[in-house]
């Protein structure tokens, strides 16, 4: 009877925890990539976000200076005798 009886492919305890290390590995490695690009992507982000800002304040601080400027007379006659 035990040469009828088909063998039963399941691996050991010892082979799975063999087979699963790798795979742990490429997942760290893959886990370890995708942060990376997202640190990077963040850090690009946070740049544009603040030149966006800075250039913003930039205008308005240009834009109120000339509004003050605007408001000055420039040609003032002066009557200065001669």
């Amino acid at each position: 009877m035990e040469q009828n009886a088909p063998e039963k492919k399941i691996p050991s305890t010892h082979a799975n925890a063999s087979n699963l290390v790798p795979k742990e590995e490429r997942l760290s490695l893959i886990h370890l990539i995708a942060q990376s690009a997202f640190f990077l992507i963040q850090g690009k982000l946070s740049n544009a976000v603040n030149n966006l800002v800075f250039s913003t304040s930039s205008l308005m601080y240009v834009s109120m200076r000339r509004e003050y400027v605007s408001l000055c007379p420039v040609n003032i006659p002066l009557n200065i005798p001669v």
